[in-house]
């Protein structure tokens, strides 16, 4: 046997290209036999010996099980890596003696691999060699990647140049062959090659030299898979096919998503991920310290904020540290000194037995602690008797050296120590708790924000509701999106509140309220908001003491606050829990509780809050034919309020009475599909719009046909079916043409002007959207007026009128501030923040979306929210600061949800596409134009389709698609637009005429960021000192910090760099 350092070489088990594997055992005889891997010929290339080790010390920074475990990697005469010695083979030796793989386990195969490869690339490191000779297949059942030899690892990089070809030609993938730079899709590519060979028993094509298999790989395509295997299920062979494809671009964009496209699961669980711990920073850092220091930590909070969690936490974190740990649990039902019983008996078990005395329990946790590290938990404390309490308390005082975590809703008096309470939860936390769950980056649009109102926050209610609506099937996992994520979606319809769960959380803390006290809650429930103290009393036949109220305060079911005039009230703490109380309450007690309410409120000083809420009260408490009329009136008005929630709720209640009329059948489907298209649910929209558009043909009321027909337009033109909004929006002014009072006509003016301007024809657009402006002035129905300002200032940015835009924007804006119409506003706003970026003042873009984004906010609308996230990208792409544009965009990932309306996907694709072309991804530019052309050319957007197109062109050097994009855009659309694909034409190509027609439509559309790039890109020496004049009246307007940004800007350089220093640019 041969003898290297102290290893015993047993036997050769395996030979590489560079190296060969022995089996060895230290020659001291102690541990467990490793697998050596020597460098053969190490003086033969230095070259070879720094790649050899380079492997050893990547496989040491890795833990994964499809790896091998490397434990050291040593130099010298002869360098050796100590690795973790395997059982099984290769899957190349398991194709040589058995011949193809069936499908099945082809696909463990696969699954294995890309596991693997997800791992690296998200480490950063692409394999280059991955090949079915170094796919092992161990006796464990483990499939591993092996040879990471030729790896390109960012942090410890090999020395090539461009053109260098490395890997094994037969698995190599076209680009790779071609030497051209690499990323993780030429691992993609391998593996669909090793797979191909594992289900057909040989490699796709057979060539010499990689030009040879270059060659064969752009000439022909290999047997088709399904031919060869005809038993191999559609999925895997598509997979392998996409893996396989030459276009980078065609294949899986990351090895997540092919996983998703093999298993049907998106690579990501269908099935829930354990809630994570959020929020709870300040309560893990308390528990961490009496880890580290000993002491006490006590940790309050309601029922279902977490405490248990953070105790579970706490004894997981010690065991894991070497503690010895003891978990104690108050249940205030045993006898008295329960606790110290426990105490004993989980002492014993450590220590041997202990009389349940408090000295002697204390004294023998101090040597307990003094012997090594020991966590002592008590859960519940506030269930402990006081007598108990006092003796638990004694007994930890002793107990010098222990650590000690204490929980409970209320910290126990006996006891001292840090005092952490646990909050409610943010709905940014309420968001991060539902990616953890669902694992992905983008949760169903407005699900956080729904689950926080529900909640208050509480984080038990949040669990429980994401649990009940997956098992109710009303949230599933639909595949994977395009960021490689879980894709999930909602069922909007669902109730969110839970119902059993909340029934086991709070049916004890329930059951135990006295008759008074449960009387207070249900009026409190039923009312669903804040109540003065004294009307909540008066309701609920109570006395002025507010006794009553005792109960439901230290259970944290409500609490009291001070009013701004300094009177005192009472609100439920979780909507969620008065969702459940409510349910326990009669029709007949509900209609009692709201007339009370009306009454009682009506004592009040007149104020807007006290007139809504009467009226909300006295339409909830009409009984008989009146009913569904009233209701229907209270939701007319929450939704001209933007109180659409709420508005859907009144409107659900009102559609369950017996009563109504044909014609309140109607206006309450009506109502409800228009309430429903300003959520964003669209299909739901459609449904309740054309089932009014029944009604209202069967009544014969042209109007409420009218009405439906505009209705149903404004819901398709948002799902991006513009040959459908188009139909019923000339439907519709057919039948307005005659009704020039109609109040619908104006909205069916907009609809038919906004169907013109996407179709590039801007001068019929203008007269339409005037005639608009004339007719709902006339009609005193001055927000359609407003829009139209709006939609007119929005042509003329297109045209690159800037300054005459922003006065359209700002009459537009002034009229929806002062009739608090949110939703339009932030639409407004953000237009207007587009048009300002564009002059050059990113101060009041910013200032524009900061406002917005409050508006949305504070109303909880997602969909908007990300609108106001795509301007911000614009901003930051404009000032050059593509890390947070990039963070930006996963951020507001929601605008291209398939609920979000097709004009907010397009803008999405827009700034996406900028982005990447910024960033020089052209494959992924293609990815995006392709998908946008497809939204935009559904959706009847010329301009917008023509962008894309001619994007297209560019970057395929497709002059036709070029010249005809030009073309379009030449009739109409934004200028910015046409002169940004002149500019990226002229870029691509070298072509200066290209970039002299891009200059002028450049300075056509306004745009001096765009203007900068193009001086920029010209070079001359005569276009400096323009740009420095543009950069100067830029930095004017900005910020320090973003002054600072911008100034890292290569053009910003160049513009600014001194004269007569050096003027080649950057």
């Amino acid at each position: 046997m041969q003898r290297l350092d102290d290893w015993i070489l047993e036997e050769r088990i395996g030979s590489g290209g560079l190296a060969d594997v022995y089996r060895a055992v230290a020659a001291d005889g102690e541990g467990r036999a490793v697998a050596l891997k020597v460098l053969r010929e190490p003086e033969r290339s230095a070259a070879h010996r720094k790649r050899f080790l380079r492997e050893g010390r990547l496989l040491a920074r890795m833990s994964h099980p499809g790896l091998p475990r490397c434990q050291g990697a040593v130099d010298g005469d002869r360098p050796y890596l100590v690795l973790e010695l395997l059982k099984g083979r290769t899957l190349s030796d398991r194709i040589k003696a058995g011949g193809p793989l069936d499908p099945a386990q082809a696909t463990l195969v696969a699954i294995g691999i890309l596991r693997v490869l997800a791992y690296l690339h998200e480490h950063g490191i692409v394999h280059r060699d991955v090949k079915s000779s170094n796919v092992y297949l161990a006796d464990d059942r483990r499939v591993m990647l092996l040879d990471l030899g030729l790896a390109a690892d960012p942090t410890d990089p090999l020395t090539t140049t461009l053109g260098d070809v490395m890997g094994t030609y037969a698995y190599m993938a076209p680009e790779q062959l071609a030497g051209a730079e690499v990323d993780h899709r030429c691992d993609l590519y391998s593996l669909g090659v090793t797979l191909y060979e594992a289900l057909a028993g040989v490699r796709p094509y057979q060539a010499r030299g990689a030009a040879g298999y270059l060659q064969a790989g752009r000439e022909s395509d290999p047997p088709p898979l399904s031919e060869l295997c005809p038993d191999a299920p559609a999925r895997l062979i598509d997979t392998v096919t996409r893996l396989m494809a030459r276009d980078p671009t065609a294949r899986p964009s990351s090895a997540g998503i092919a996983l998703a496209m093999l298993t049907g699961s998106g690579g990501v669980q269908r099935s829930l991920n354990p809630p994570p711990l959020v929020g709870r920073a300040a309560a893990i850092g308390a528990v961490q310290a009496v880890l580290d220091a000993g002491g006490v930590a006590i940790i309050t909070g309601e029922i279902g904020s977490g405490t248990s969690r953070i105790a579970n936490w706490a004894l997981k974190t010690a065991r894991e540290e070497g503690f010895e740990t003891i978990a104690l649990r108050c249940t205030g039902r045993g006898p008295p000194h329960d606790i110290i019983d426990q105490l004993a008996r989980d002492l014993s078990r450590l220590s041997g037995p202990v009389e349940p005395d408090p000295y002697l329990l204390g004294q023998a946790l101090a040597d307990q602690a003094a012997e090594g590290p020991l966590l002592i938990v008590v859960e519940a404390a506030e269930q402990c008797s006081p007598a108990a309490s006092d003796a638990l308390a004694r007994i930890l005082r002793s107990a010098q050296g222990a650590a000690v975590v204490v929980t409970g809703v209320r910290p126990p008096p006996q006891i001292t120590g840090h005092v952490v309470p646990l909050r409610a939860l943010t709905v940014n936390e309420v968001t991060q708790l539902l990616r953890g769950m669902l694992g992905t980056h983008s949760p169903p649009a407005g699900l956080a924000s729904r689950l926080h109102r529900m909640s208050g926050g509480l984080p038990a209610i949040v669990v429980l509701a994401v649990k009940e609506l997956v098992a109710r099937q009303a949230l599933w996992c639909e595949g994977v999106g395009d960021d490689g994520g879980s894709l999930w979606r909602l069922d909007r319809t669902v109730p969110m509140t839970p119902t059993t769960g909340l029934v086991r959380l709070f049916g004890e803390v329930l059951a135990s309220l006295s008759a008074p006290s449960r009387r207070l809650l249900e009026v409190l429930s039923v009312a669903g908001t804040s109540l003065p103290v004294d009307v909540a009393l008066e309701v609920a036949g109570l006395d002025a003491s507010g006794a009553e109220a005792g109960p439901l305060l230290r259970n944290g079911l409500v609490e009291r606050f001070e009013g701004e005039g300094g009177e005192e009230w009472l609100r439920l703490r979780r909507p969620a829990v008065g969702t459940l109380v409510g349910r326990q309450v009669s029709r007949q007690r509900q209609v009692g509780i709201h007339r009370a309410l009306a009454a009682s409120l009506e004592k009040l000083p007149p104020s807007r809050w006290r007139d809504r809420r009467v009226a909300w009260h006295q339409a909830h408490a009409a009984e008989g034919e009146r009913a569904p009329a009233a209701l229907l009136a209270l939701a007319e008005q929450l939704s001209a309020e933007d109180l659409h929630a709420s508005a859907i709720e009144v409107l659900g209640r009102a559609s369950s009475l017996p009563a109504a009329s044909p014609e309140i059948s109607a206006r309450l489907a009506l109502a409800r599909g228009e309430a429903l298209e300003a959520l964003g649910r669209r299909q739901e929209a459609a449904e309740a719009l054309t089932a009014a558009r029944r009604l209202a043909e069967d009544l014969g009321d042209p109007s409420l046909v009218a009405r439906a027909l505009v209705d149903l337009a404004v819901v398709y033109q948002g799902m991006g079916d513009e040959r459908r909004a188009a139909s019923l929006a000339d439907e519709a002014l057919d039948i307005l043409d005659q009704r020039p009072d109609d109040p619908s006509l104006p909205r069916a003016l907009m609809l038919a002007a906004d169907k013109l301007q996407a179709a590039a024809r801007p001068d019929e657009a203008a007269e339409l959207y005037h005639r608009c402006i004339d007719v709902a002035m006339r009609q005193g129905r001055g927000r359609y007026a407003a829009m139209a300002h709006g939609a007119l200032g929005v042509m003329l940015a297109d045209e690159g009128q800037l300054d005459d835009a922003v006065r359209h924007l700002d009459q537009e804006i002034a009229y929806l501030r002062l009739h608090h119409l949110r939703t339009e506003l932030i639409v407004a706003l953000s237009r207007l923040a587009r048009c300002q970026r564009r002059l050059g003042r990113v101060d009041l873009a910013l200032e524009a979306l900061d406002e917005a984004e409050h508006l949305a906010i504070t109303a909880e609308l997602d969909y908007e929210r990300a609108l106001i996230g795509i301007g911000r990208v614009a901003v930051w792409l404009s000032l050059g600061d593509l890390s947070r544009a990039r963070k930006e965009l996963r951020a507001c990932r929601v605008a291209i949800d398939p609920d979000a309306r097709s004009a907010m996907r397009l803008a999405y694709r827009e700034v996406q596409l900028e982005a990447r072309l910024d960033t020089g991804d052209h494959q992924a530019a293609l990815a995006t134009c392709q998908a946008a052309e497809v939204e935009a050319s559904r959706a009847g957007h010329l301009a917008l389709g023509a962008y894309f197109l001619g994007i297209t062109g560019v970057l395929t050097a497709d002059a036709d698609a070029l010249i005809e994009a030009m073309d379009v855009l030449g009739r109409g659309g934004d200028r910015r637009l046409a002169a940004r694909l002149l500019l990226l034409g002229a870029t691509v190509g070298g072509d200066a005429e290209v970039l002299a027609s891009a200059e002028e439509e450049t300075r056509a559309c306004g745009d001096r960021f765009l203007l900068l790039d193009v001086l920029y890109a010209s070079g001359a020496l005569e276009h400096r000192q323009e740009a420095a004049a543009v950069c100067e009246r830029i930095l004017a307007h900005l910020s320090p910090d973003l002054a600072e940004v911008f100034q890292r800007k290569p053009a910003v350089r160049w513009a600014l760099a001194r004269r007569g220093g050096d003027d080649s640019g950057d």
